[in-house]
């Protein structure tokens, strides 16, 4: 993939293609390399205004500064992890923002926010990751966001409800 988008020079090729390995980098435990494909593509140190979007309509420039979040912290850049999870939160504030793209934002400030337990944030976002993704049927990013707010209530303790939560039967908000 990435070597057909190289030979066809296409921007959203070679962003799709480098977004692709490094989540492939990413989930095979390597994240050294993981983030030197993100610097490969100039995909490291997105900010708030960089819009990528792939061929698919998913924001691209979210998905990696996520990767770039997770890979940093793995291998103990916690400076730069937390760059990336405060991006993705200024990202998931933007008004008028995609839908899809929103819950990217949220899914990954969310996630960093898990890693980092920072309980003042974590909640909140998974908490608007469910809303948003309920009332755009994103049915993948739903269960995302349950999964991030039951880690939330079981960081406070609060095992029974963070069950509860988790079933697929419980009251939405």
């Amino acid at each position: 993939m990435l070597q057909r988008a190289q030979n066809s020079g296409d921007r959203v090729s070679l962003d799709e293609a480098h977004v692709a390995m490094t989540n492939t980098l990413y989930w095979l435990g390597d994240s050294e390399e993981a983030l030197a494909c993100l610097a490969r593509g100039n995909l490291i140190g997105v900010t708030r205004d960089d819009a990528r979007t792939g061929s698919q309509g998913i924001d691209l420039a979210s998905l990696a500064l996520t990767f770039e979040g997770l890979a940093a912290y793995q291998i103990g850049e916690f400076g730069q992890a937390r760059r990336a999870m405060e991006m993705l939160i200024l990202r998931a504030g933007e008004p008028g923002t995609h839908a899809l793209a929103h819950a990217v934002n949220l899914q990954g400030a969310a996630w960093l926010a898990c890693l980092f337990d920072d309980q003042a944030r974590r909640g909140p976002l998974a908490s608007e990751l469910e809303s948003v993704s309920i009332a755009n049927g994103f049915a993948f990013y739903r269960g995302m966001g349950q999964i991030f707010r039951g880690a939330h209530l079981s960081a406070q303790g609060m095992n029974a409800e963070a069950e509860y939560e988790a079933r697929e039967d419980a009251p939405r908000r």
